[in-house]
């Protein structure tokens, strides 16, 4: 039977009531579509059902290779969805986990956790398996939750990529009023392409050109919106600046190529190439201070191993040092989550443009530093670890 015959089915099964509750929703659909998207579901290694996660359980766990999750299902009853992300995201933030997925059978949605913003904003697709058509309904599922495509990671490149669409979208229509607003105000260095336009189609039609001040009266008069436009959020701030760095880091140096970076709130941590507990930061702190670094994050099954990969670096402390301008901050957190090594400056998200432009550059520069060095010595401390 094909993917799109299994979802023809589910869908008449739905339609006449017959899945009632939570396990008859994961057994009777999401089980039927993992082995139908050529999962194997017998292999609990690979399909972990009722996964834990610190004191929680995700539904299903799905993992390439074996026992390394990467992406939760969180099941739901039929039109029980809504409001469930919170317990999902929370598993995912323990365990950083590129794709989530919450369904109640019917509805199907597809997170990037490491998005910003809410919940909401963070979802790339939904689709309804009663609703909307089979054939998208097929292809969304083959993109971002077939066994083949997450074990070659393209489910992952691919939901992240959707991500970005959808933020680019959603910047869009936010920024367009504001856009329209500075060209018909004349406040936009843009604004002389309109004035030009408008007055060649009025002398077209009249034989007499109108004014500046004509034009921009008009226009004030039938469109500019007298109330201030909705103040920009903090958080709106940090997502828009680290969003600028994101694309100039990939235009210009290639640089991350995946997996794409996980956001947290006034944070982004960029991937290192040794797991996602490894990572470069970039992070507004308190204080009016700026940092850029590395992050080690410990696994809470193995928190020995993760310090003395730290102690590692540390040793070679005068080597790295010598690479940077200054001398690096090594801050081993005993009893905390995780390690860090970086460097810092003065700076706040609410400077102004010119202070900001000069903090995303020390931000870039830094993280290419950060990058350069500490990538061959990650690798020596980890084939030292293996050794031991």
């Amino acid at each position: 039977m094909e993917l799109q015959e299994h979802i023809d089915d589910i869908r008449s099964r739905l339609e006449s009531g017959q899945f009632t509750n939570e396990t008859a929703v994961s057994l009777g659909i999401v089980g039927r579509l993992l082995t139908a998207l050529r999962w194997p579901t017998y292999d609990p290694q690979i399909v972990s059902p009722e996964y834990r996660i610190d004191k929680g359980r995700a539904d299903y766990a799905l993992c390439h290779p074996a026992e390394q999750p990467r992406a939760l299902i969180e099941v739901k009853r039929v039109g029980n969805i809504d409001g469930a992300e919170k317990q999902l995201f929370e598993y995912a933030f323990h365990k950083g986990i590129p794709i989530l997925i919450l369904t109640d059978g019917q509805k199907w949605r597809f997170f990037h956790p490491s998005g910003s913003g809410d919940y909401t904003e963070r979802l790339v697709h939904e689709f309804d398996i009663v609703e909307d058509d089979k054939a998208e309904i097929a292809s969304r599922l083959n993109r971002y939750l077939s066994y083949a495509s997450v074990q070659t990671g393209e489910a992952m490149t691919t939901i992240a990529e959707d991500y970005q669409k959808v933020f680019r979208n959603r910047e869009i229509v936010r920024r367009l009023p504001e856009a329209w607003d500075n060209l018909v105000s004349g406040t936009s260095e843009n604004s002389a392409f309109l004035i030009k336009a408008v007055k060649s189609e009025t002398q077209r039609l009249c034989a007499h050109e109108p004014t500046n001040e004509q034009i921009f009266s008009f226009l004030g008069e039938i469109i500019i919106d007298d109330s201030p436009p909705p103040p920009v959020s903090r958080q709106e701030k940090y997502e828009s600046y680290f969003q600028e760095i994101f694309y100039e880091l990939q235009e210009q140096h290639n640089f991350p190529n995946k997996p794409p970076p996980f956001k947290e709130n006034n944070a982004w941590y960029f991937p290192s190439g040794y797991g996602h507990r490894i990572s470069y930061h970039l992070h507004f702190g308190r204080g009016k201070k700026v940092y850029t670094g590395l992050s080690i994050y410990f696994n809470s099954n193995n928190r020995e191993k993760d310090s003395i990969l730290f102690d590692l670096l540390k040793e070679r402390e005068s080597q790295i040092n010598a690479n940077f301008d200054g001398n690096l901050r090594w801050d081993r957190r005993d009893g905390r989550r995780g390690c860090s090594i970086g460097v810092a400056r003065d700076g706040d998200i609410e400077s102004d443009a010119s202070e900001l432009e000069a903090i995303k550059a020390w931000h870039i520069e830094n993280l290419l530093k950060f990058k350069e060095v500490f990538t061959p010595e990650i690798k020596r401390a980890l084939e030292t670890l293996q050794s031991r």
